[in-house]
């Protein structure tokens, strides 16, 4: 008999990130927002409520449950869990997860039960604990109306088989994780493209030197003879409440596989030092971590960071103290000294506010639990971080595509540049 999900719409609730009352208290959730939303939510139609065992540290579930479970029929909505089997230290652990949701929610069922995050040898894990079997009796028990699971990974599971999370022996690991044009652009330009284009013109020597480290890079590695080189995968994490840091292939190669010998990522926020963070076995909780530091990426310029719009006011505006007054909003001390979900902040007294909320975290003096082994010196890094740098979309994609020539061993370095210079050419013409 098929399954029918009449009544469940397209958009859900979710309960990852709910608000709190104390920022550096992921457990605070501010219960009266909560039931507001909720309330909006179920007003609109919503049907479909997700959390999952570890969203909060447990307090979502436990949240649900006054704001919604214990305010509305139990047919007015759905409920989704989830269960992290990999994260947890036995089988008895994992499958005692299921009783404690309940619990926590306060219902007798669960709608759709997932098996939360499978891939790689992740997934290996959750045949360890039993689970397969486990939420099929669940499901007959009646503890479960749908048996489900969620995955952050590639379809291409060949790709990213087990064997692609075991980690390299140290005499074996290449430097970093680079296959393609895109990479080389993405690592290169953004600390190497003010001493490419200057006083509006294409500097021939700087570009010869960097895509001679393109074809130095390339040909050592065999790079055209690479297969499936778009590594265009990439996860989002959240540490203690505090920004959302995204984690590229890139690094991911260093951090979970330990096939590389260094990372590379956008450092957005000061909390990206806790996602570069590492173990010697990433599925054991209680692995020793190992020590990581965070050193600018190799270019041409001293100092570069990308810097990002925070408001724009048009110059020709017909409210222009309207507009002032939204720059000076942005810049006020309401919204910079929020050091939560808003990346890296542009005044240097909230930045000192952001910089000791990342250490307390990584030292665990806010949590109780070390996040990591980072060593480095944060203040340091960001104190050398004092060249913006900027480069037009016609640079990337020439650059690219010449990069990739080279790779291919369709062109030589003299060629690539020659080529860059006149794709560049009218652009050029056109700045002067």
């Amino acid at each position: 008999m098929a399954a029918s999900y009449d009544g469940v719409g397209k958009l859900g609730f979710g309960a990852m990130r709910l608000p709190l009352t104390d920022p550096d208290d992921v457990t605070s959730i501010d219960i009266e927002q909560l039931k507001a939303m909720v309330d909006e939510f179920i007003a609109k139609g919503g049907t479909y409520v997700d959390t999952a065992f570890v969203y909060h540290d447990g307090a979502s579930e436990t949240a649900l449950r006054e704001a919604l479970v214990e305010r509305y029929p139990r047919n007015a909505y759905t409920l989704a869990t989830k269960c992290l089997a990999w994260a947890c230290a036995s089988k008895e652990e994992a499958q005692a997860c299921l009783p404690t949701s309940l619990e926590r929610l306060g219902v007798d069922y669960i709608d759709y039960y997932l098996l939360h995050n499978l891939g790689g040898a992740r997934t290996a894990k959750f045949d360890e604990c039993d689970m397969w079997n486990y939420v099929a009796k669940a499901k007959a028990d009646g503890l479960v109306r749908h048996v489900g699971f969620s995955m952050h990974d590639d379809p291409d599971t060949e790709q990213y088989s087990d064997e692609y999370y075991t980690a390299l022996p140290d005499d074996q690991k290449y430097a970093l994780a680079l296959a393609s044009g895109v990479d080389f652009a993405n690592l290169l330009l953004p600390s190497s493209a003010n001493a490419l284009l200057h006083d509006g013109a294409l500097d021939a020597d700087a570009l010869t030197k960097i895509f001679t480290f393109v074809k130095t890079t390339a040909d050592y590695y065999g790079m055209a003879d690479y297969i499936n080189t778009e590594m265009d995968g990439a996860s989002s994490q959240s540490y203690d409440n505090a920004d959302i840091v995204k984690i590229d292939a890139q690094q991911d190669e260093y951090s979970t596989c330990s096939r590389a010998k260094f990372g590379w990522m956008d450092v957005a926020t000061p909390y990206a030092v806790i996602a570069m963070a590492r173990t010697n076995d990433i599925f054991d909780a209680d692995a020793e971590a190992v020590p990581v530091d965070m050193i600018p990426m190799p270019g041409l310029t001293q100092g570069a960071y990308n810097p990002q719009v925070l408001v724009g006011v048009n110059a020709n505006s017909k409210n222009p103290d309207a507009a002032k007054g939204l720059a000076a909003a942005f810049f006020g001390t309401d919204v910079q000294s929020q050091y939560c979900s808003d990346g890296t902040t542009v005044r240097a007294d909230c930045l000192r506010e952001k910089l000791d909320a990342v250490k307390a975290t990584v030292s665990g003096a806010k949590t109780g639990k070390v996040t990591g082994a980072y060593v480095g010196d944060l203040d340091a890094f960001y104190a050398n971080c004092t060249t913006p740098v900027l480069f037009p979309v016609m640079l990337q994609q020439s650059f690219i595509n010449h990069a990739q020539a080279i790779i291919d061993g369709s062109e030589d370095v003299a060629a690539a540049v020659a080529g860059v210079q006149s794709d560049l050419a009218l652009y050029l013409a056109e700045q002067k």
